[in-house]
């Protein structure tokens, strides 16, 4: 109960069977032959900032609010000459409002009266609530549907691009006169819209051997392996969010408990995870804003 009051100060836990002694930060084992099971959920506070590098709260779609300009998307800049530097869509607005909720199971089982073994498997959901939209106000560049092409705003017959034309334009492709053809190539984005999903996050294999049981110590070693179960990031997707990381981690615990004093435990806990390498898919863009 330690650990997960500690880690999950948000969450409310509102159903617990055993106390979970082999999970903990405790060097405690089960007896042997007990079984011993637990189950906490967790409801988080919506969620719609998050911390930049240096610290400061920002909000969870920064990086998807930016001008639609030729940084963003590099084929504008043929025509900044003909709108003096400045080719743009407009600006997309993007919000983010993060929904999420956890559930986490074990089961733990005493081998022996030294030894305890187990497996914890945490099970995420998630909602991105998205409102995407683009603001054209500011556009100088627009379609033509007689062209086909992306024109100046000054060539007649060329007009404003909408909300739906920029979700195109990052998916498949803008189809400008609506003949069913592709007529500006696009990225293979998914639409930037709210994004539901649930799954097991990286189910965790965990044994505990207590090596030391006398007087006011007790010390065990704790190993385990991460493995990866969860569904990690879709690179085609904007929206999303991982429900692990892909790669296979060594969980490594010393643990410590001092019971010299009456009515009170003191843990000392030591961990160390090695990742192992694995490969996967991703988007490298030159700017966060980039496609």
């Amino acid at each position: 109960m330690t650990r997960k009051m500690a880690s999950g100060w948000m969450g409310l836990i509102v159903m617990i069977f055993t106390p979970l002694v082999c999970y903990g930060d405790s060097a405690e084992v089960l007896p042997k032959g007990i079984f011993s099971t637990d189950a906490a959920y967790y409801h988080y506070l919506d969620i719609n900032k998050r911390y930049n590098p240096h610290g400061k709260a920002e909000d969870l779609a920064v990086d998807l609010n930016t001008q639609l300009n030729s940084k963003v998307f590099p084929s504008l800049a043929a025509m900044d000459p003909f709108t003096g530097g400045n080719s743009t869509f407009g600006r997309s607005n993007v919000d983010f409002t993060l929904i999420a909720k956890k559930v986490e199971f074990s089961i733990f089982y005493g081998l022996t009266d030294k030894i305890t073994i187990g497996f914890l498997i945490p099970y995420d959901f998630f909602r991105n609530e998205v409102n995407a939209s683009l603001d054209n106000t500011t556009a100088t560049v627009g379609k033509n549907s007689t062209l086909r092409r992306l024109l100046p705003l000054s060539v007649p017959g060329t007009v404003r691009l909408t909300t739906n034309d920029v979700h195109a334009l990052l998916g498949k492709g803008l189809d400008i006169n609506g003949d069913g053809r592709i007529d500006v190539p696009g990225f293979g984005y998914k639409p930037v819209k709210t994004w539901t999903e649930s799954g097991a996050e990286d189910i965790e294999l965990l044994g505990r051997y207590q090596f030391y049981n006398k007087g006011d110590w007790r010390l065990a070693f704790t190993g385990g392996v991460r493995t990866p179960t969860g569904q990690v990031d879709d690179p085609d997707n904007l929206t999303d969010i991982s429900f692990g990381d892909g790669q296979t981690d060594i969980l490594l615990r010393f643990n410590a408990d001092y019971l010299g004093i009456k009515k009170l435990l003191l843990n000392g806990t030591i961990r160390y995870d090695i990742q192992l390498p694995d490969n996967e898919k991703k988007r490298v863009p030159n700017s966060v804003d980039v496609p």
